[in-house]
């Protein structure tokens, strides 16, 4: 092996805490991205920069962390397949009300406010889970006058 004295012990160094197993902060972050179990694994760049553009296009800080949340397993609690349907058939109507529609174009903070809270709950929905719409999202829309 070719190098300077330093360079040697340096790598002899690595190559012994990789093979000790060890998870020491001086060995370098390597990203592992398993498209084999997980068909939509991303490169974390990749995911970086579409948090970054939604950002850029109005997500708040607190969406993000949501999303880091739900994705990293650190959440668990997210909204049934009934209250997606729930907030999309909401906010369908809304959307047909020409005043509310009109406050959403004019940036209206509570109109808007409306829509994007019905659209995350859309957006972050678990489609999968079969579960029925719960009190917390009908009692929303009781507050809207929707049923």
């Amino acid at each position: 092996m070719k190098g300077d004295v330093a360079t040697k012990a340096e790598f002899q160094k690595l190559t012994e805490q990789v093979a000790g197993g060890s998870q020491s902060a001086d060995l370098p972050e390597v990203e592992v991205v398993d498209a084999v179990s997980n068909p939509g694994a991303i490169p974390k760049s990749h995911y970086d920069g579409l948090l970054s553009a939604l950002k850029d296009g109005g997500m708040t800080d607190s969406a993000e962390q949501y999303v880091r949340d739900l994705d990293s397993g650190a959440r668990t609690d997210r909204p049934t397949a009934g209250d997606g349907a729930a907030a999309r058939q909401a906010l369908g109507q809304l959307m047909k009300d020409p005043d509310f529609r009109k406050g959403v174009l004019e940036g209206e903070i509570q109109a808007n406010k409306t829509r994007v809270a019905l659209s995350n709950v859309t957006a972050l929905a678990n489609y999968d889970d079969g579960k029925p719409v719960t009190e917390g999202v009908l009692k929303y829309l009781a507050e809207l006058g929707l049923q």
